[in-house]
């Protein structure tokens, strides 16, 4: 069942795992149509695999992973047990039998239709494929591709007839917008899953959360990721932080994450300096609990270049707006801004010290 053909291009990294396409093959094509159910759009479901030749298999295998990314390490994951996850069970039956990938990709496709919940969500072609001959560590595994293509592109042309989706070699496909590959191995663990999709958060809920249910693994891209969302959300939204003293708490987060091994209590002690922050702190942590949050408190080397990357959105969020005329970025130097109030002219004013106009 299914026609394989190699595809020697990618060779990616996760984590510590070097993953290597070069011996690829994929064996198994589906092909399934996705349309928005808020807006009552249909649901097409292929009733049988597509039928490739090399051409065609090129082209897609090209267009389904090269847009696959050089660092990314994720697993499914639920709050109660794995076996809730409706993707992992799929996935895992998929590899037990693959004689299930036909019913097992239907069953996905209407899972993914069931999340369009919002009219935002765009319609579109869903690929699911099955391969063979990934390496992982020098150890060859399969693997489960599910891709969404959401505008219309170039490469292949998608047609449905008698319940078939067939490929041709014309202009028709789209570019990849959303997409997953589920490994299999660590299955215990919710398996390795390779993503990309759009940062937007609509997106991210729409295919990362609700359709697949996953999570980044808990290493030390995962905790720095996680310590500076917490501390960057706490500190922009506490409205008990004077703004001038937001960038400086944001400027310590950096620092605080630069200097080798630590943990969030560490750097919780270095950014808040006030018992009564601190406290704010633990309490807001504690409702934005994640069920894995506690692995936070040991210690982890964090990824500084994504330290420095993450805090940007919210040191652009440490703004003084003054009315409608005025908006003063701090950046750091909170020690130099003098905030008072002028009796005579019934206005707040704040006062800049610099020893230098740039």
């Amino acid at each position: 069942m299914g026609y394989c053909i190699c595809f020697s291009y990618f060779l990616i990294y996760y984590i510590n795992m070097k993953i290597n396409f070069s011996d690829t093959s994929l064996c198994h094509l589906m092909i399934h149509g996705i349309g928005n159910k808020c807006l009552e759009e249909s649901l097409v479901l292929s009733s049988q695999e597509v039928k490739m030749n090399e051409i065609t298999t090129c082209k897609l295998l090209d267009n389904l992973l090269k847009k696959m990314p050089h660092e990314a390490s994720w697993h499914y994951v639920h709050d109660i047990d794995l076996s809730y996850n409706e993707m992992f069970s799929f996935s895992q039956k998929v590899f037990e039998d693959r004689d299930t990938f036909i019913s097992m990709s239907r069953n996905i496709a209407k899972h993914l239709f069931n999340q369009g919940v919002s009219k935002n969500i765009r319609s579109g072609i869903v690929y699911m494929a099955y391969l063979q001959g990934v390496l992982v560590d020098d150890k060859e595994v399969d693997a489960i591709g599910v891709f969404k293509s959401e505008k219309a592109d170039t490469f292949l042309k998608v047609n449905y007839e008698g319940g078939i989706y067939r490929l041709s070699s014309e202009k028709g496909m789209g570019c990849i917008d959303k997409g997953c590959l589920i490994i299999n191995t660590d299955s215990e663990n919710g398996y390795l899953i390779s993503l990309f999709n759009s940062k937007k958060k609509n997106d991210v809920k729409y295919w990362n959360e609700d359709f697949l249910g996953i999570r980044l693994i808990n290493d030390n891209n995962y905790k720095t990721n996680r310590v500076v969302e917490l501390c960057g959300t706490f500190i922009t939204k506490n409205e008990a932080i004077a703004k001038k003293d937001k960038a400086n708490m944001i400027d310590r987060v950096l620092s605080a994450m630069t200097l080798g091994e630590t943990s969030l209590e560490e750097i919780t002690n270095v950014v808040f300096d006030e018992e009564k922050i601190r406290q704010q702190f633990s309490e807001y942590r504690q409702k934005q609990a994640n069920f894995d949050e506690d692995k936070l408190d040991s210690i982890f080397v964090p990824n500084v270049e994504k330290v420095g990357k993450e805090l940007k959105k919210y040191r652009n969020k440490s703004k003084l707006k003054l009315d409608d005329d005025f908006e003063v970025l701090i950046k750091g130097g909170e020690e130099n801004i003098v905030k008072g109030y002028d009796q005579d002219k019934g206005l707040s004013y704040y006062k800049l010290y610099f020893r230098e106009e740039k």
